[in-house]
């Protein structure tokens, strides 16, 4: 625009030349005060959280009557955004009126100046306004770049938070990392070895730790192949956490976690994960059919390799009551099937590769007692028919006593160690869970 200016009345395109230092200024000054952040962090949980949490939780919140304090939470999470909010438009306000009056300003120079050209008759009426016209139509042209400005520094804001996380270290467990060895073949020895460890959150508090009279300097157990071992304890005693180091979810602080000799740290993570079949205590199914669920297990499992993972998980007579069997649609997150068939399902997925070891993690803590003897009895008949290197964590000792070894952890390591026969008879930690869970009834073992 200006350039048109100076060729039609240099004069007008000379003066609004002299008037971009101002407009320049005010893009400077919009740049630095926008890019502030105005909001603070109030130390807690964010308002769109909590609404989240409410929410989600919303039976709850009214069962215990939290509906007041859970309106409290939001607001006081609100005050740090309000403030903010009002900051930022308190500045975008005197930005946006300081950038209009810098162009305003520069249109009565320009309009002072071509009326003055046009009364000493040094220019004529229509270059006067072809030049009028050019720089107008600049000036429009920047008050839409700063118009976009917001939103163009809300997506750098964004770009920023994006590619911090891309910077951050790489990750030696990153299950996308190619490197790492991948063994043809796994017996199943895994061996916890003088293991200390601490989560990254709580750093100093050591889940497995030395024994204060030195007898023990960490987590040390050997599992030989095919052998099912349980771990136990009370809560908090480090039972998950032993199967979190060995799928390699976290790093010992120190000593070595093994398969079949090798160091865990040294193997391929995807390979690892992909030789290990895993079941939690909250199963996570996905929305789609019972068949696509279980062949999460395995993509190019055929429809017999379904079949028998279902039989073996128990859970292919009630899929064959189902309205489409293995076809019928379950819903988001498995909401059209009971807790049990939940669980039985992901168990067909987990044992459909015929992973060389099973990890079960409180995999029936959460059913009822009917649904967790069926689930229960598929898993043992499983373990019976089809050995395998299997790690379980239970808090219900009835479920683990059929254990070839029952690991019971306290003080940061392993305290007791053996059959659930061997472990009654030395009337320890163990007998102790045992009797306070009503075992021992009837002269049972």
């Amino acid at each position: 625009g200006v350039t048109i200016a100076l060729v039609f009345a240099w004069q007008v395109g000379l003066a609004a030349l002299l008037c971009v230092p101002l407009i320049m200024g005010a893009a400077i000054i919009q740049k630095m005060c926008m890019s502030r952040r105005f909001t603070t962090d109030n130390g807690g949980l964010s308002p769109p959280t909590l609404l989240e949490q409410g929410l989600r939780g919303i039976t709850s919140v009214q069962a215990y009557g939290m509906e007041e304090k859970m309106c409290n939470d939001y607001t006081v999470a609100l005050v740090p955004e309000s403030k903010g909010k009002i900051q930022m438009g308190a500045v975008a306000g005197f930005v946006f009126g300081f950038s209009q009056f810098a162009v305003f300003v520069t249109f009565a120079v320009i309009f002072y100046v071509g009326s003055q050209l046009l009364v000493q008759v040094k220019v004529d009426f229509v270059s006067f306004f072809t030049a009028i016209l050019a720089i107008m139509f600049g000036a429009l042209g920047i008050a839409q770049v700063t118009v976009d400005f917001n939103a163009q520094q809300d997506g750098l804001a964004a770009a920023q938070r994006i590619f911090e996380i891309i910077d951050e270290p790489y990750n030696e467990m990153d299950p996308l990392d190619p490197s790492g060895d991948k063994p043809s073949s796994i017996d199943g020895a895994i061996s916890f070895k003088d293991v200390t460890f601490s989560y990254p959150s709580r750093p100093n508090h050591l889940v497995y730790r030395p024994s204060p009279d030195g007898d023990r300097s960490g987590f040390s157990l050997d599992i030989k192949p095919k052998q099912s071992v349980a771990f136990v304890g009370k809560s908090g005693c480090g039972k998950s956490t032993a199967l979190q180091l060995f799928l390699k979810f976290y790093e010992a602080n120190s000593g070595s976690v093994t398969l079949d000799g090798k160091d865990v740290r040294d193997l391929n993570t995807k390979w690892l994960r992909e030789n290990v079949g895993y079941v939690g205590q909250m199963p996570v199914l996905f929305q789609g059919t019972v068949r696509d669920n279980i062949l999460m297990g395995k993509p190019d499992a055929t429809e017999d390799e379904i079949i028998k993972a279902a039989k073996a998980a128990n859970a292919f007579d009630f899929v064959m009551g189902l309205n489409a069997d293995f076809g019928t649609d379950i819903g988001s997150g498995g909401m059209l099937l009971s807790g049990g068939q939940r669980q039985r399902v992901a168990i067909a997925r987990a044992i459909i590769s015929d992973p060389a070891i099973l990890v079960l993690d409180e995999a029936t803590a959460a059913l009822d007692n009917e649904s967790e003897r069926i689930v229960q009895a598929a898993l043992d008949d499983l373990q019976e028919k089809q050995p395998r290197t299997t790690l379980v964590v239970a808090h219900r000792l009835t479920t683990v006593k059929n254990c070839d070894q029952i690991c019971v952890l306290d003080g940061g390591g392993v305290k007791e160690l053996g059959s659930h026969s061997e472990l009654l008879d030395k009337k320890g930690l163990y007998a102790e869970l045992w009797m306070k869970q009503g075992g021992g009834g009837d002269g049972e073992k």
